[in-house]
């Protein structure tokens, strides 16, 4: 009768083994059905709150057949996709951009002024650029033209890519009120 219960105890001890086996990996297969999907999920709400982008965009703003070959500047506003945190709202303006053109080359400048944010306007019967709100003025290379100018620097400049007739500008906004470009 001992040789019966231990073979009824091998038995039991096996049975627990496998169960416990069993139960292992279908924990293992339960969290990685559940947590994988949860783990996806939260990662893509936590997306906008995080900010992944690089907060540049490069756009087709103009056709360099449409610029002046004079080189008088031409102002242009930028459209873009916009995001706030979860939505999306489609061909926003942004900003704009001074587009001149030298050439077969394009020169671009962010319309915010350096100091404040204002917008920077073109003065053409001076040929400058010049800030409304303190007076500041620039030459049409976007260069300071006072040495005691408010203005921390000279325009910005944006990184310009002409290809065939169509001119793309990355276009980026800067901080304002200090002397060195940052993007924002």
């Amino acid at each position: 009768m001992s040789d019966t219960k231990q073979e009824a105890c091998s038995r039991c001890a096996a049975a627990r083994r496998e169960f416990l086996a069993q139960s292992a990996v279908g924990g293992i297969a339960g969290v990685a059905a559940i947590g994988l999907p949860a783990l996806v999920g939260l990662t893509t709400m936590m997306d906008p709150l995080v900010g992944t982008g690089s907060g540049s965009s490069e756009v087709r703003l103009a056709s360099l057949s449409g610029l002046a070959e004079d080189g008088t500047p031409l102002r242009v506003v930028v459209y873009l996709d916009k995001v706030d945190g979860w939505n999306t709202t489609p061909n926003q303006p942004v900003g704009g951009v001074w587009l001149r053109r030298k050439g077969d080359t394009v020169q671009a400048f962010h319309q915010s002024c350096p100091h404040a944010g204002c917008g920077i306007q073109y003065n053409s019967s001076e040929g400058i650029f010049s800030c409304p709100c303190h007076g500041a003025t620039f030459d049409l290379d976007g260069v300071r033209r006072e040495a005691s100018s408010e203005s921390p620097r000279d325009l910005d400049a944006l990184e310009v890519r002409v290809e065939s007739d169509d001119v793309f500008v990355t276009f980026q906004n800067f901080s304002f009120g200090t002397a060195k470009k940052e993007a924002i």
